[in-house]
């Protein structure tokens, strides 16, 4: 035998060891018809083709033959009227108040953080718009508890 047949692995020797993939837990899924699926990943929704949910039920440990009828327990069971983003809403699922409806928020509203300062630009448009008078003063108060109300995730009509 020359020297390299022997320097050769066996057939049965393992040349490089397999990653250990940790075990993952059965993730929340939700269905809206013909918009698709979307799939929760640490507090984000992503909106997923059938087959990818699939490809994720099964890293999540679900048996192949058992796949399809997850998906249809899925489309029964997780049923949302709507999936997408929602002015207002953070993310997550809510209940629509008219028709007891679900929907599902992908992304929640980014807020820009307020600071003190000059504002020069919005005061004399505010200025502009409504003058001096019990209308701006209303705007004011009005545009304050709409930032506080989102900040706070809470949903309350104003006047």
């Amino acid at each position: 035998m020359d020297n390299a047949m022997s320097n050769a692995p066996a057939l049965n020797e393992r040349i490089i060891e397999p990653s250990v993939v940790a075990a993952t837990t059965m993730p929340t899924v939700y269905y809206a018809g013909r918009s698709g699926y979307a799939i929760e990943s640490d507090g984000v929704y992503i909106p997923l083709s059938e087959t990818a949910v699939g490809q994720h039920l099964r890293k999540a440990g679900v048996k192949r033959e058992e796949v399809a009828n997850l998906l249809c327990d899925i489309r029964t069971q997780n049923f949302v009227a709507y999936i997408g983003s929602v002015a207002g809403y953070q993310a997550g699922l809510h209940i629509l108040e008219d028709n007891n409806r679900p929907f599902l928020v992908t992304t929640g509203p980014s807020v820009i953080a307020g600071t003190e300062g000059e504002w020069p630009f919005l005061r004399a448009f505010f200025a502009e718009l409504f003058g001096d008078s019990e209308q701006h003063d209303a705007a004011m108060a009005w545009l304050r508890q709409a930032r506080r109300n989102l900040l706070a995730g809470k949903r309350r009509p104003m006047p």
